[in-house]
């Protein structure tokens, strides 16, 4: 039976149309995600979002559901036996075959042993539902941040929340909770998160909060507000502490470390458990990421280890702790200046000239009718043009020494820092030098210790002849080229470097192989112990490359220009060494690193291009026109199209059974919410937090 939406006409069931109004009717079913009734009508259900047909393939393998996943109660197996039957009903009344992600002898068996597999039928629906979770898209409309995907939208404020401001979104661990700002002025903004099973309600943490942290799991936050800084369990605020400068709270969420203006460093648990580690403390920094029992930090220099109870001095004169590791292996850095004057670079090689110099005086030029021949005034003159021509050399070198004079005062007035930096290795029981001409890391593995970093190839500094240079400029240049223009890569492994004859060096997910473009092509060498195996070519004519996962290499090589004064954007770019696409302007990639999305053949008048997948070995177009796309944490891919290069705006797409459904109008762009582990480990290393917001301007 199906029951008229225009008039209420209650039909058999087998008519198209109506018999009383004409209204074409639709059969009846039940959504496969949440067992809510609606109509063959929609591709879409109405209430979750999810299809009513047949699923793409999707992008990530479903995980295996843990074993320690809560027992489920006689309500999670009463739960899962309705979404059973709804789902059989569903069955039996679209008539789906045996094509469908449920067959019928599928439902009546799980029907039948439901509750002998209760326990792993709860599993999955919690995976699922996480999973759900992963699907949400941030966009930009109007000026304003929305959360779509599945649901009505929802307004998470009326500015674009972005990393490039500071206030970039943050999930939970679990993808169960989303903080984000809101209400963004100058003195803060209200921190605000979503229970992502219910997008459409948000709840208040706090107003006028300036930085935030958060635990994994989402339970417990600290903010700074006014300069105080609280901790909340989101549902109450604790202040701990006033005039804090920087903190941060362990993953589990059971320690906070904090430290205030006056240098002093504290450990609590909650308002009413803090215990003061020490006084006149510059900088801190944790060692175990989930629990925190090891905080380093430096108080007047000096770097210490508090293990929960007491400080141990570990080194001296130390400038920045750069990583810490769980075994106790830490490394950090060394600062030296040696403060001079340029002239101390100088050989003054005409020092004793000029101190000897006098100038002479100007002949008097000679006249005809001041002799009585002409033979006599002839012989006057020449010997004038012999004095005068002294003179004016007399006078060139007056000039030149005066200028002498002048850059010798501004030389010895000229003070500089020479500046280097020393790299150690800590390994547990004592320290050990790595390089004393340290410039700068650019990764550093947070597992094993070894990090990529680069040293400066500095070269002694002869002496420079006064008489060789005209400014004081010069002089710094020559120093500056000297100690810091020229730079060398380096591995660290533990306490050993290793050269790398390239630049652009990454280390794999493993840590085991490393690779590095020279003289424009990809090269890879593996890591065994403290070594480097030989080096061998992996792909020829590089421009830039991105390490995924162990073994997956993603290569680009930069596009000429029409114009050979502009600068193109635009790549040719290659997967595990085969060329996918041409004039390519963007590329992603799910997180198993099995998918790739990329638009090529990008037009740059238009700001669009066509939009193709990649997936085991082949290339798929998804659409054409796109301007801009991302990709979920679960791997589902939204794009927008149709767009518009002047009026900055496009259409909203999710990408569902094999093509685009359009879901919103006039978008300008993607907001990113980032991950936990990103986070933690990219935005958010411990002692600083994202969300600052000294550092931008907030434009009304």
């Amino acid at each position: 039976m199906s029951v008229c939406p225009n008039c209420n006409y209650e039909a058999s069931g087998t008519e198209k149309f109506c018999p009383n109004c004409g209204k074409e009717l639709f059969e009846n079913i039940f959504c496969p995600q949440c067992g809510s009734l609606t109509t063959s009508e929609f591709a879409f259900c109405q209430k979750c979002g999810a299809s009513i047909k047949e699923e793409d393939v999707a992008v990530n393998e479903p995980e295996i559901a843990s074993e320690s996943a809560a027992q489920p109660t006689q309500e999670d197996a009463a739960q899962a036996a309705d979404t059973c039957e709804n789902l059989f009903e569903a069955e039996k009344i679209s008539g789906q075959n045996k094509k469908g992600f449920f067959s019928k002898k599928k439902l009546i068996a799980a029907v039948a042993l439901i509750l002998v597999v209760a326990v792993a039928l709860s599993a999955s629906l919690i995976y699922f539902s996480a999973q759900k979770r992963r699907n949400f898209v941030l966009y930009y409309k109007n000026g304003n941040t929305y959360l779509g995907g599945g649901f009505e939208k929802v307004k998470l404020s009326e500015s674009t929340l972005s990393a490039w401001n500071g206030t970039v979104p943050v999930y939970s661990e679990d993808y169960k909770k989303l903080f984000f700002a809101d209400e963004i002025t100058s003195n803060g903004f209200t921190l605000r998160y979503l229970n992502m099973s219910n997008p459409e309600e948000d709840q208040r943490i706090s107003k006028n909060v300036s930085s935030y942290q958060i635990s994994s799991n989402g339970k417990k936050v600290v903010f700074i507000k006014n300069g105080d800084l609280y901790l909340s369990n989101l549902k109450e605020d604790d202040k701990l502490k006033s005039d804090v400068t920087s903190y941060s709270i362990s993953q589990n969420g059971k320690r906070i470390v904090y430290l205030t203006d006056s240098g002093k460093l504290y450990i609590a648990k909650n308002a009413d458990d803090e215990t003061k580690i020490a006084s006149s403390v510059e900088s801190f920094v944790v060692g175990s990421k989930n629990n925190y029992s090891d905080v380093y930090y430096i108080k007047k220099g000096n770097l210490y280890l508090f293990d929960g109870k007491d400080s141990e001095k570990i080194a001296e004169d130390v400038n920045e702790v750069l990583a810490t590791y769980k075994s106790g292996e830490l490394y950090y850095t060394k600062n030296s200046s040696q403060e001079m004057t340029l002239m101390d670079y100088i050989n003054d090689d005409m020092a004793q000239e000029d101190e000897d110099f006098e100038m002479p005086e100007r002949p008097n030029r000679p006249y005809s009718f001041e002799y009585d021949t002409d033979k006599e005034y002839e012989a006057a003159y020449a010997q004038y043009e012999t004095l005068i021509e002294e003179y004016n050399d007399a006078r060139d070198f007056y000039y030149e020494k005066e200028n002498r004079d002048e850059l010798r005062e501004e030389l010895e007035d000229e003070v500089i820092e020479n500046e280097s930096s020393t790299l150690y290795f800590y390994n547990g029981s004592k320290s050990v030098e790595v390089t004393d001409s340290f410039a700068y890391a650019t990764q550093i593995n947070s597992d094993d210790p070894m990090m990529i970093f680069y040293a400066y190839n500095q070269s002694e500094i002869d002496e420079i002849n006064i008489s060789e240079i005209s400014d004081i400029y010069d002089v710094s240049s020559m120093i500056d080229a000297a100690l810091y223009s020229s730079e060398q890569t380096y591995v660290a492994l533990e306490d050993t470097t290793r050269i790398i004859d390239g630049d652009s060096a990454q280390f794999n997910e493993d840590g085991d192989t490393v690779y590095y473009i020279s003289d424009d092509d990809l090269y890879k060498a593996e890591i065994s112990g403290k070594k480097l195996k030989k080096e061998s070519c992996y792909k020829k004519d590089v421009d830039a490359f991105y390490v995924l996962g162990k073994d997956t290499v993603v290569t680009e090589k930069y596009e000429e220009s029409d114009d050979e004064y502009e600068y193109s954007s635009l790549s040719t770019v290659s997967i595990n060494k085969k060329k996918v696409a041409e004039s390519v302007s963007a590329v992603l990639w799910s997180d198993d690193y099995k998918t790739f999305y990329l638009i090529e053949d990008y037009d740059p008048e238009k700001e669009c291009g066509k939009l193709i997948r990649y997936k085991n070995g082949k290339t798929k177009t998804i659409d054409k026109g796109v301007c801009d796309f991302t990709i979920t944490p679960n791997g589902k891919l939204y794009y927008i199209a149709d767009y518009d290069a002047k009026e900055n705006k496009g259409d909203l797409f999710v990408y569902k059974m094999g093509k685009g459904k359009e879901i919103e109008h006039n978008v300008s762009g993607f907001g990113y919410a980032v991950s936990y582990e990103f986070y933690r480990n990219i935005l958010s290393p411990s002692g600083y937090y994202p969300n600052e917001m000294d550092d931008y301007v907030i434009e009304d």
